[in-house]
């Protein structure tokens, strides 16, 4: 297959830039062709192999943005495109592909909860599902988000771990580890939970520390929490560190109180470790991942309390610990990278064999009140008319008023 993926941003080390590469890399090397699309004034946080190729489309609302970008598209002759995306700047790419024949598969990697609340809305997401032959979501906690209608294009399919080349023992350490990867971001990570919870329990477990692995910009109020603690010794603000291995080798915890995630591939990649994990139950993304009771512990209520006490319960049990860190290991398999690429090649030669006419030169057929009402009703809450309004004007739709 001649395959091509889209991603809006390629400039910073987050989950979607790191699975584009991984997938192009993989389905490369299984004799695709791969080629790899974001705006240009994208930099290159991850080594793109040379057996993918990497092409550069005009940034966003720039002149000639949508001519130039459906050229190059149509220019590569692709059996399906595959859009990563989780905003509307996606939309841009579906009015590109309209009348050429190309497949689509819509590829979200966030809580389909948080992106029609805070991300974008719903009618505008539901408007480009709609445009998609295939839609690829993360979790089936996620399908009741996708009308009836629509249902029947959806492919659920997890992020993969792709750790199988380091070396997975754990190693030895003079204390014993509470260990997360994320994003500094408190919206989403809510990193100052664990922090809060550490200091709860640092004089109960004199023997244990924290290192918190990633960049972001809120390392600034983490550093200033950890220090109103008294735990600059025992927490450790490490930053984007290349061998996370290490990191997740000398974990005996990994805590994970996201708000929401799409996928917590980090938590999945501590599971590969055997290392039980905790987060928060009301978390989609995390609470999937996490077999309460099995592979570690869920947190019924977001809290710094709640979570305080299932950290207590980790911390003080190491038994318990190493059961549940076997059973997390077990249980990883279930995103091993060849699986789950394994599934990704079924899903894109599945869109890849769709005929026409493609979902998106098929919209009228579309019996749903909320999808009809999505592809003709103006958003009041969209951040990017501009783009949308490209879209809806190339698929002869009811014209975008001006609000």
């Amino acid at each position: 297959m001649n395959i091509g993926f889209f991603t809006t941003s390629f400039q910073l080390k987050g989950g979607i830039e790191r699975l584009v590469v991984s997938l192009g890399d993989g389905l490369a090397k299984r004799g695709h062709r791969c080629t790899l699309f974001h705006p240009k004034n994208s930099s290159d946080p991850y080594h793109v192999p040379n057996h993918v190729q990497r092409c550069k489309l005009p940034a966003f609302n720039t002149n000639n943005w949508l001519v130039t970008s459906k050229r190059i598209i149509q220019g590569s002759d692709f059996d399906v495109f595959c859009i990563l995306c989780s905003m509307q700047e996606g939309s841009l790419l579906l009015s590109s592909c309209k009348g050429m024949g190309i497949p689509i598969v819509w590829s979200e990697h966030s809580s389909p909860y948080i992106i029609e609340t805070e991300r974008w809305n719903r009618l505008e997401r539901l408007a480009s599902v709609s445009c998609a032959d295939i839609i690829h979501l993360l979790s089936q906690d996620f399908l009741a988000s996708i009308p009836q209608v629509l249902q029947k294009r959806v492919s659920i399919i997890p992020n993969f771990v792709d750790l199988k080349s380091v070396i997975t023992t754990k190693t030895p350490c003079r204390t014993k580890r509470l260990l997360t990867v994320a994003r500094l971001e408190e919206r989403i990570k809510q990193l100052s939970f664990l922090i809060s919870a550490f200091a709860n329990l640092k004089d109960e477990f004199p023997d244990w520390d924290c290192h918190i692995c990633g960049e972001g910009s809120d390392k600034g109020l983490y550093r200033e929490l950890i220090f109103r603690h008294g735990l600059e010794s025992r927490m450790v603000l490490t930053g984007n560190i290349d061998d996370v291995a290490s990191e997740y080798a000398a974990a005996d915890v990994f805590v994970f109180p996201s708000r929401y995630e799409g996928f917590g591939i980090a938590l999945a990649e501590a599971q590969f470790f055997g290392i039980p994990g905790i987060g928060f139950a009301a978390c989609n993304g995390v609470n999937e991942i996490i077999v309460h009771g099995e592979t570690g512990l869920l947190a019924p209520e977001m809290t710094v309390e709640s979570l305080t006490e299932q950290l207590r319960l980790l911390m003080s049990d190491e038994g318990l610990r190493q059961r549940m860190g076997s059973r997390a290991k077990e249980l990883s398999v279930r995103y091993d990278r060849e699986r789950v690429l394994d599934m990704w090649e079924r899903m894109l030669q599945d869109a890849a064999n769709k005929k026409a006419p493609l979902a998106v030169d098929r919209l009228d057929s579309l019996d749903d009140p909320e999808i009809k009402e999505a592809l003709s009703t103006p958003q009041k809450k969209s951040n990017s008319r501009e783009i949308f309004n490209s879209l809806r004007a190339q698929l002869k739709m009811k014209a975008y008023h001006k609000i």
